[in-house]
């Protein structure tokens, strides 16, 4: 995994190379901890339910940093709620030297004391402990503990399976930002991401945008016209019409599995645009997330590739003769048809005529 990769794993938040040995800090315009325990339910059940197969994943959240700059430490501006549960539960499935001296919370130093000699040392879990909460994050976190527990006595859960689940197939969108702080923070909703292609694709696409050698502009404002315009197709390829269209031209066992690749058109019409793309850049074996990672890492240019491709698939769509002349390919002779085949004959061809 490099370091320009946005997806990672549980354990690599704490492991690998680009995040291992820097401190994750709550800064002080952060609220405290306040998971409830239902919270902590539903990330456990979310946790083991998943069934993924192959190289899906469960995608618990994205988490929002910026790096200090003497990069001894991560301020975290959205997702301190997740690091500070998963930190309790790693150190319940007893692998505490992972986390431990790795969350600091600024707004009460006393937070970090807490975890440390209480949850981390694997203390609170001892027959016979008790503890007078001093303050609201404390009460909360030793709520979070006592849930934990709960939850593996009650559901007789193997810990040893959970834990391969959690630290491996269980990862997170890390959205490091390098723009003010506590303006981002202002913007930052907390919605869940939900484990679909097109959430994931705007947020890769964002975020690689930095590469894609825009030197000379504000990174920022570029970034958010770029997620307007990713709206706006969005809205164009939510045209019933439109998709019902552009989903003939996808072969049947790709559109079989379009949803287990969590390519769901019929729920995010907008997937069928990324599937057509890759269709035609990469071919239908290689089509998943992670081959749509790889392109938009070594394509300069991607975003404007992508935006090229959909002007494209507009133009055939609005044009009668065309319209009608694909259609009729894909309707008779969709076993023959290839769209990649179609598409690199268009681009070849010097006029719409020939």
């Amino acid at each position: 995994m490099e370091e320009t990769d946005i997806i990672y794993s549980v354990r690599d938040i704490f492991e690998h190379q680009r995040f291992k040995g820097i401190t994750y800090r709550i800064p002080d315009y952060q609220r405290g901890y306040k998971w409830t325990p239902d919270n902590v339910r539903a990330l456990l059940n979310d946790v083991w339910n998943f069934n993924g197969k192959g190289e899906q994943f469960y995608c618990l959240q994205n988490i929002t940093i910026i790096l200090s700059s003497d990069g001894k430490y991560f301020n975290v501006i959205d997702g301190q709620q997740r690091l500070t549960t998963l930190s309790i539960v790693l150190s319940y499935l007893k692998e505490e030297d992972l986390v431990k001296k790795r969350i600091n919370y600024e707004i009460r130093k006393t937070t970090a004391t807490f975890l440390e000699e209480h949850i981390f040392s694997r203390r609170c879990w001892e027959d016979g402990y008790k503890h007078n909460p001093q303050h609201q994050d404390e009460y909360y976190i030793m709520s979070a503990a006592e849930t934990v527990a709960e939850w593996f006595e009650k559901t007789k859960v193997d810990s040893l399976a959970f834990k391969a689940k959690l630290l491996s197939r269980t990862k997170l969108i890390v959205n490091e930002i390098t723009s003010n702080e506590y303006q981002t923070f202002s913007n930052l909703n907390s919605v869940h991401i939900p484990l679909d292609a097109s959430d994931l694709i705007r947020a890769m696409m964002i975020t690689y945008s930095v590469k894609e050698g825009k030197e000379n502009i504000d990174i920022d404002p570029y970034r958010v016209r770029m997620g307007a315009e990713i709206d706006s197709f969005t809205v164009t390829w939510s045209n019933p019409e439109l998709k019902r269209y552009y989903g003939q031209f996808l072969p049947e066992e790709l559109s079989r599995k379009a949803r287990e690749m969590r390519f769901d058109y019929a729920e995010h019409p907008i997937n069928l645009l990324y599937l057509l793309f890759l269709l035609q850049k990469k071919g239908e074996e290689s089509i998943s997330l992670s081959s749509f990672e790889e392109y938009l890492k070594n394509e300069p240019d991607a975003f404007s590739h992508i935006k090229e491709f959909d002007a494209i698939l507009q133009e055939w769509y609005d044009d009668n003769v065309l319209y009608h002349y694909l259609g009729f390919l894909f309707f008779n002779y969709k076993s023959r048809v290839k769209f990649s085949e179609i598409f690199k004959l268009w681009l070849n061809c010097s006029s719409r005529t020939a």
